[in-house]
């Protein structure tokens, strides 16, 4: 295991040193591929390595022995010093890639290259990861309910939370958005996303018989935001409700 870990950023390194011929060269989801293979590949890899090389040093080979308590604040720190370090990689990532755009062609829109990171990618990106997460989430607790004692009104009052807060997620998710770069595919992969968790949801509660008792209330929570979140697409029309609310808030050229 330690050769391992000594092996691996000599390993990371050669393998930038390589991909770097073809930097400039192809491009993957509008990024230069050798900035995207940093951002979505190298990165997390070395965040990885960070932490287990830290850990197996401590412990296996110093002997050091630490509380959790001690081990959670060691990690958060860790986590957060190379969460920095993480969002300038992605500036250099980003800037980087219209610098390379620009070398081939003088004429390149820097502008209409950022809009469709800032209205499309990202856009996706955070809010179907963000869904799926919330979903797998609801997924987890079947196997695993609550053992902790919930009253039966707490279970209906998250029920109730959740089913206004899968309304507010549609406002959010097509009224507070910026209608720009492929808005119409944009609209089509998340309303996928969410429609899918709730498939996946309504079959793993007939699959494994889910009650409906307060040691699955994480579960019905999440199904009933997403049952929420699907119906309101079916009953809400983005192009008038939606607008006729935000033009009341002052909020309709979007926040985001």
């Amino acid at each position: 295991m330690f050769i391992f870990l000594a092996l691996l950023p000599f390993l990371v390194f050669l393998s930038i040193i390589s991909l770097y011929r073809f930097s400039g060269r192809r491009s993957f989801l509008h990024f230069d591929l050798v900035q995207f293979i940093f951002i979505f590949i190298v990165y997390p890899v070395c965040y990885i390595w960070i932490k287990h090389f830290f850990f197996f040093l401590v412990q296996r080979e110093l002997g050091v022995s630490m509380s959790l308590n001690e081990w959670i604040w060691i990690d958060t720190a860790i986590s957060i010093s190379f969460l920095y370090f993480y969002a300038f990689g992605v500036i250099h990532s980003l800037t980087k890639t219209f610098s390379l755009r620009l070398e081939r062609d003088p004429f390149y829109d820097i502008f209409a290259q950022s809009e469709y990171f800032h209205e499309f990618l990202s856009h996706v990106g955070m809010y179907s990861l963000s869904l799926i997460a919330v979903a797998f989430v609801g997924l987890l607790s079947i196997p695993f309910p609550l053992s902790i004692p919930v009253d039966k009104k707490l279970m209906w009052g998250l029920v109730v939370i959740a089913l206004c807060m899968g309304l507010l997620a549609y406002f959010g998710l097509f009224g507070l958005t910026d209608k720009g770069v492929n808005y119409d595919i944009y609209k089509r992969l998340v309303k996928l996303t969410y429609g899918l968790c709730f498939v996946i949801l309504a079959a793993a509660s007939f699959f494994f018989s889910v009650s409906f008792s307060e040691s699955y209330t994480v579960f019905w929570t999440v199904f009933f935001f997403f049952f929420s979140l699907t119906i309101s697409t079916f009953f809400m029309n983005s192009s008038r409700r939606i607008y006729r609310f935000f033009d009341y808030l002052h909020l309709t050229h979007g926040i985001d």
